[in-house]
């Protein structure tokens, strides 16, 4: 009994004193920490210059809507069908812009590549529609 007392107890000590020899990591370094701290502020500079283009779009798809009043008829149901994409695709990036907030530093650069392609397809849909119904003399799209 007394022996495995023993064996026990000198267990214990080399376990801790084992232990004690490790290097303590309580935090994360300092350099890994500011760099933590910078890719977190990219972010949100990221976010919210984004948000600032996709009210510009808002703006810019508020104008086209208003040009497409003057339409009628047919031509008038397929305008309001396109600006209605356009509005789904740009709600469809916020979501994403969303998600990339809430997305850690490391993996937020992954998912800005994304955005900023979606935000390439809407502005190009945006053009494409609007010199598609300019409005001149006719209401008419143009072929």
């Amino acid at each position: 009994m007394k022996t495995l007392l023993s064996i026990a107890v000198g267990s214990l000590l080399i376990v801790t004193a084992c232990n004690r020899n490790e290097p303590r990591r309580v935090g994360a370094a300092p350099e890994e920490q500011r760099a933590t701290e910078a890719q977190q502020h990219e972010r949100d500079r990221y976010v919210q210059a984004t948000e600032t283009k996709l009210d510009e779009f808002d703006k810019k798809v508020d104008a086209l809507e208003t040009r497409g009043s003057k339409m009628s008829g047919a031509t008038k149901k397929d305008f309001d069908n396109e600006v209605q994409r356009l509005r789904d695709d740009r709600k469809a990036i916020a979501t994403k812009l969303d998600r990339l907030q809430d997305a850690t530093p490391d993996s937020w650069t992954r998912m800005k590549a994304d955005v900023d392609s979606s935000l390439g397809k809407l502005e190009r849909s945006y053009d494409d529609l609007s010199r598609k119904y300019e409005l001149t003399h006719s209401t008419t799209p143009k072929s």
